[in-house]
């Protein structure tokens, strides 16, 4: 880029492995005894590599020559420089015994080398001697197997040569196999080299050098070798390989047999060639016999054969027979074996062509009455006339006939010629006709022969029946004025009685009285039209008759138009008939949505500017709703009742606005009307408007109505002037080791305003270096371009190729028009996951627990499937055993086997971690942590619901360690870690009414009822609450255990009280009310055994709001009762229970001992409580007050254990002499007359009050005459 200009361009860069190759090797000739320089004219190598000077390539000898040395600069060394050998500094001294040598290099550069050996020819006077080819002979090897050339196939000899010193240097190598040299001398056991250059006799001589036959089904190999003795060599010295076959080399012939007969199977049908299987006396066996035949031995005959012998086949036993049938064609399959050489060959199929024998008589499978038309010619088909022939074509069936009685057969071609024979083939191509004359019923005579063979002479009936011809659709058409419309079988269709050939009669009409207002035409098959007069039904079921309107002048605002026609279909006909025609620009068309002459709409470039014209747009026809005397005095006006929304309409200078909307046609055809767009990246635009006659003259006000309304549509031409803006943030994808995963519209999006997705086109510059991308329905072939549209319809995947190394490509994104924008996209290689990581919970009061799959399972999709995980920290309160043996790692084997288990030795912790990170050979992950914690044993209620600002005792059915209690043999304890939010936890203090915090209880707390939830949540409206506690549950001996009691805080039910009878036994003392709530579910009974003490019935309130917790927020157990508003408080008394034994209601004794003492003490307690209140009223008349606030919030029954009572105790209701129904309702905490009512040490401060310490708020003066304490009962009393 100098600034101005750019260009782009792409430098390709080609990566390849390094390598080391030899350019020469051509060895070295020296005088025995003497000196010889190596050079680079000698010895030379080339490379990929960086190399900067001829030293960094080193050569290094390996094996030294063993009838001379190297020197480099004079002196002996095992290494030299191509800069050594450029200098010639290397050179090879003889010391003068024998006539060859060699020795071995390693080439190095930098990290790559190359074996490379050098050989040496001694130049002496035995060169003068001839070598000699002792052996030379033909090797005969197994196909696909090895042979070795020994001494005795392959002899080189010299007189002064010892066999090491013979070379033989392969020059043609063979052409179905190749030549292996093993290797004695390289150290490892089995080491060969193929494709060996050169070897010497020695190498043959010890057995070293092998052909190893490798191309299947070749018979014959060779190659050629050049022998070098001292100086000497013997040329093209060529060795013959005769490659035995693996399989039998079986050929078979197919041969002919005549229907019925048999034929001998010769020796040339089963030929076995090559030399080596000649006289093998194999054995033939069938796979797949004939079909319709068998093979059998001529002593034995039909005796099917399944197995033969080759020398049954060369004394010609064996023999095909034909079962006779008229099939043409039979097959069997065959395979050679021989048992001998343990060989076969593959299966073979040898095909036998019959030759029939015209011996089956023709057969007649057809002969119905033909029903013929009168006067008309019958096609007969071979539903009316059939005959076959198992052993003859149909064209060699003939028929001959007698003349018929009303008619006579003729060709289709030539109907009026009679014929007295035909074929069945003729009656197939339906060239045959019936031509009916004369009566109305008829027939003739007929035999069927096969030239040999007749069939029994027939006779075919006729019956000869009048075509009838109608009109079943003549809707006429109705057109929209100019323009052309087709005719179609719904508006005009005539039809025959001859409906099993309806589609092979022609129906024609013909017009005989021409349209007025327009013509009829013709679409011929080059989509030309022309003016018709006769055309077919199939032309008018197919639209190509059409209907064009052509007379303007004579046509007003609607026309009618017709043309009459006859309708024929031999002998058949019909008419005249007249086909109506409806003109009018009321019609509406499909494809037409307007009724003015033109309102074609516009198209336009973006930005830029078009004329409406008369062409575009034409009301005039509208003028032709008016008589024709008027029209002259009116012209056509427009008014816009919609404004474009992409750009501006002009007359001239002006624009169109509200104000002012109104033109007329006239000045369309004049001047014209300009639509200008506005520049943006709209596809469309449109402006509606209103036309009607206005007369010349007055004003153009729209009228009322006589308008008509309709829209103009603009297309809009986008220009690409936007460049496409990448969308996507993070160019990233995540995929599973080896898997293969959607590129889709989420991970890479680019978008243009005005380009569609099919042109933002992509070009992958640089492939991923972990996989490749591909389309959805060729996902093994790479793509380098595919477009946007391909990444929102899911085409383009990214194929994983399994290694474990993250990658990128490199890409370029462009619509054709802008910039392209480069942008690299990074492919992340998740290789191990886990897909289970779940909390190993350890049961109070055990130490160990077993770590399955189910805790802690991972993945992987790397090469190596084997997982292991390590621990990172030592866990602090227990350790991991297998087998009874402490580890720190483990597979995820161990897991799935169960082996793997956690012991916990330290019983004073309730949770562990365990941190670890897994690891395959080719990846890990880290950082992860298993917790173990400690399940406790306790029974938690579920759905707990509480009303809020009404205390909730918790009793053994919200919290049961019942269970660890008894297996601990203690009292488990609860020690609160995390106190409720919107309630307070508190706990009464022994037999007294004082209430206090309570962050440590006990099992036997909630037995005897002590532990109270007081909610004060800041609840508006039907809303709930979720709210919850957490403890720690200790026992002895066991460890501790986290836990947490969720509840619900729900609003108080104004109508609670209203509806509760509780299931109680009451206590009447001096100073206050005590109701003992039963804790049992209501019981329904029709017996005379219903329990008397269970008054009240448990329903169920529901709150709108859901939990969290999976049930619907608030549903709390209320208590459907009809008693007093009083309020109802616990007496300690009913409350205690004895830990764990379950109390059982008692059934009451008869109704009379229930109702007489509750009249009794109903009546009593009225008196006392209206003596006391007008004693009072007496007394304190101006401070006169209501004893009882009605109130009637009430805490919601529990759980706990019913207290058990005596059934001599009288279920009571209580009514209070004075309520007031305007008080509000009493709450369950202490008004604030509590504060003058009596305190207790262990009280809470003032202003709190706990359920059980007062049942009204009464007056001040009224506490006076109530007693503090509960007197002694006597034997047989008890309170109400």
């Amino acid at each position: 880029m100098d600034g101005v200009h750019y260009t782009s361009s792409l430098l390709e860069v080609s990566v390849s492995d390094p390598y080391v190759r030899v350019v020469n090797n051509t060895g070295l000739l020296v005088q025995r005894g003497k000196d010889s320089s190596l050079t680079t004219a000698n010895l030379s190598v080339t490379t990929n590599q960086d190399v900067r000077t001829d030293h960094e390539v080193q050569f290094h000898i390996v094996q030294p020559a063993k009838r001379g040395s190297v020197l480099v600069n004079s002196s002996a060394s095992g290494s030299f420089s191509m800069h050594d050998l450029k200098q010639g500094r290397v050179i090879y001294r003889h010391d003068g015994s024998g006539s060859f040598d060699m020795f071995n290099l390693t080439v190095r550069v930098k990290d790559t080398h190359l074996y490379v050996g050098v050989y040496m020819q001694v130049d002496s006077e035995s060169h003068q001697h001839h070598t000699r080819i002792l052996h030379s002979k033909t090797l005969v090897v197994e196909e696909g197997k090895p042979v070795k050339l020994s001494r005795e196939r392959l002899q080189a000899v010299h007189e002064d040569l010892v066999p090491s010193e013979a070379v033989f240097i392969v020059r043609t190598p063979p052409v179905h196999g190749y030549l292996r040299r093993s290797l004695p001398d390289e150290g490892s056991a089995g080491a060969e080299e193929k494709f060996p250059l050169m070897f010497t006799q020695q190498d043959v001589d010890d057995g070293y050098i092998h052909y190893v036959q490798t191309m299947p089904d070749q018979q014959l190999d060779r190659f050629i070798l050049d022998v070098m003795s001292g100086f000497q060599a013997v040329s093209r010295l060529e060795i013959l390989v005769d490659v035995v076959p693996k399989q039998i080399p079986l050929a078979v012939q197919n041969f002919t047999v005549q229907e019925g007969g048999s034929k001998a199977l010769p020796e040339d049908y089963f030929k076995i060639p090559g030399k080596h299987f000649e006289g093998l006396d194999c054995e033939f066996v069938l796979l797949k016999p004939p079909k319709h035949g068998y093979v059998e031995n001529s002593h034995f005959p039909r005796v099917k054969l399944m197995k033969f012998t080759r020398k049954q086949v060369e004394n010609e036993l064996i023999s095909y027979v034909h079962d006779g049938s008229e099939e043409l064609l039979d097959s069997f399959t065959i395979f050679a074996n021989s048992s001998e050489l343990g060989k076969q060959n593959l299966p073979q199929t040898l095909f036998v062509t019959i030759e029939s024998v015209n011996d089956e008589a023709p057969v007649i499978t057809a002969n119905k009455i033909l029903q013929a038309w009168v006067n008309s010619g019958t096609e007969i088909t071979r539903d009316e006339l059939c005959a076959v022939d198992g052993d003859s074509p149909s064209q060699d069936l003939a028929y001959l006939v007698s003349p018929p009685s009303n008619g006579h057969l003729a060709f289709k071609s030539i109907p009026g010629r009679s014929i007295q024979n035909f074929t069945q083939a003729q009656i197939k191509e339906g060239q045959l006709v019936f031509v009916h004359t004369g009566a109305m019923s008829g027939g003739f005579n007929f035999q069927v022969t096969d030239g040999l063979n007749f069939a029994p002479r027939q006779i075919l009936s006729i019956t000869a029946r009048a075509l009838i011809i109608s009109l079943e659709v003549n809707r006429g058409l109705s057109i929209f004025p100019g323009s052309v419309k087709p005719l179609s079988s719904h508006d005009l269709r005539a039809v025959t009685n001859d409906v099993d050939s309806a589609g092979n009669r022609t129906i024609t009409f013909t017009v005989i009285c021409s349209p007025r207002l327009g013509r009829l035409l013709c679409v011929s098959s080059d989509n030309s039209t022309e003016d018709v007069s006769v055309f077919t039904q199939n032309l008018v079921s197919e639209q190509l008759i059409l209907y064009q309107h052509m007379d303007w002048e004579n046509t007003g605002w609607t026309a009618e138009d017709s043309f009459t026609f006859t309708v024929s279909s031999p002998p058949a006909a019909l008419g005249p008939e007249e086909f109506h025609i409806t003109i009018s620009y009321e019609i509406n068309e499909p494809g037409r949505q307007s009724r003015l002459l033109a309102n074609t709409g516009a198209v336009v470039k973006e930005g830029d500017k078009v004329l409406i014209d008369q062409s575009k747009l034409d009301a005039s026809n509208l003028l032709l709703k008016l008589p024709k005397s008027q029209r002259s005095s009116y012209e056509i006006w427009f008014q816009v009742t919609s404004l474009p929304h992409h750009g501006t309409l002009m007359v001239g200078e002006r624009n169109i606005t509200k104000r002012k909307p109104n033109f007329s046609q006239y000045i369309i055809n004049k001047f014209g009307v300009t639509y200008l767009h506005d520049d943006s990246e709209s596809l469309a635009d449109n402006f509606t408007f209103a036309i009607w006659p206005n007369e010349k003259g007055k004003s153009t006000m729209k009228p009322e109505a006589d308008f008509l309304e309709e829209m103009f549509n603009i297309t809009i031409t986008p220009i690409n002037d936007q460049a496409p803006e990448l969308k996507t943030k993070g160019l990233r994808l995540q995929v599973l080791q080896g898997s293969r995963l959607v590129l889709g519209p989420e991970n890479l999006k680019v978008e243009d305003l005005d380009s569609p997705p099919e042109e933002i086109r992509y070009v992958i510059i640089r492939d991923p270096n972990n996989g490749f991308l591909a389309m959805a329905h060729h996902p093994h072939i790479p793509v380098h371009r595919f477009t946007q549209a391909d990444i929102d319809n899911s085409q383009v995947w990214f194929i994983q190729d399994g290694s474990p190394s993250s990658g990128a490509f490199y890409f370029s994104v462009t619509d054709g028009q802008h910039c392209p924008l480069y942008k690299l996209f990074h492919l992340d290689v998740i290789p191990i996951s886990l897909v289970n990581l779940a909390d190993l919970l350890l049961p109070q009061g055990q130490t160990s627990v077993t770590i399955t799959s189910a805790h802690l399972s991972a993945v992987t999709n790397g090469r190596s499937p084997h997982i292991t995980y390590k621990i990172r920290w030592p866990l602090q309160h227990g350790h991991l055993l297998t087998e009874d043996q402490a580890v720190v790692s483990f597979g995820q084997e161990d897991l799935n086997l169960g082996k793997l288990s956690y012991h916990m030795t330290n019983l004073t912790a309730s949770e562990d971690q365990l941190q670890f990170s897994l690891f395959t050979s080719e990846s890990k992950l880290t950082g992860q942590t298993l917790c173990i914690r400690v399940q406790p044993l306790l029974r938690v209620v579920s759905n707990l619901t509480v009303a809020n600002r009404a205390a909730h005792q918790l009793t053994r059915k919200d919290l049961d360690a019942t269970e660890l209690a008894n297996r601990t043999n203690s009292d488990p304890k609860f020690e609160v870690t995390e106190p409720p939010v919107h309630s307070r936890l508190v706990r009464r203090v022994g037999r007294d009414t004082a209430l206090e915090g309570a962050t440590l209880f006990t099992q036997w707390d909630m037995d005897q009822g002590l532990l109270m939830l007081e909610p004060h949540a800041n609840l508006t409206g039907p809303n709930s609450l979720n709210d919850s506690f957490t403890f720690l549950l200790r026992a002895d001996h066991v460890q501790p255990a986290t836990a947490c009691l969720p509840f619900t805080i729900v609003p108080p039910d104004p109508f609670l009280l209203q509806a509760f009878t509780p299931d109680v036994s009451f206590l009447v003392t001096d100073n206050l009310v005590t109701i003992g709530l039963s804790q049992e579910k209501p019981v329904v009974s029709s017996g005379p055994t219903t329990q008397t003490g269970t008054l009240g019935k448990l329903t169920q309130t529901r709150w709108p709001e859901a939990a969290p917790w999976g049930r619907q927020s608030g549903e709390e157990p209320t208590l459907d009762v009809t008693a007093s508003p009083t309020r109802v408080i616990w007496s300690p008394d009913t409350t205690r229970a004895s830990p764990g034994a379950p109390t059982q209601p008692r059934e009451s004794s008869h109704p009379l001992m229930v109702i007489t003492p509750l009249t009794v003490a109903l009546f009593l307690l009225i008196v006392t409580v209206v003596a006391s209140c007008v004693w009072l009223l007496g007394q304190k008349a101006e401070q006169a007050k209501p004893l009882i606030k009605p109130q009637i919030n009430l805490e919601p029954p529990t759980a706990g254990p019913r207290p058990e009572r005596s059934t001599t105790v009288p279920a009571v209701t209580v009514t209070p002499l004075l309520r007031s129904s305007g008080s509000p309702p009493v709450s369950l905490f202490r008004a604030p007359q509590c504060e003058r009512m009596e305190k207790s040490p262990a009280s809470e401060p003032a202003g709190r009050c706990a359920p059980w310490e007062t049942w009204v708020n009464l007056d001040p003066d009224m506490v006076t005459l109530c007693r503090q304490t509960n007197p002694a009962l006597k034997h047989n009393q008890y309170w109400v």
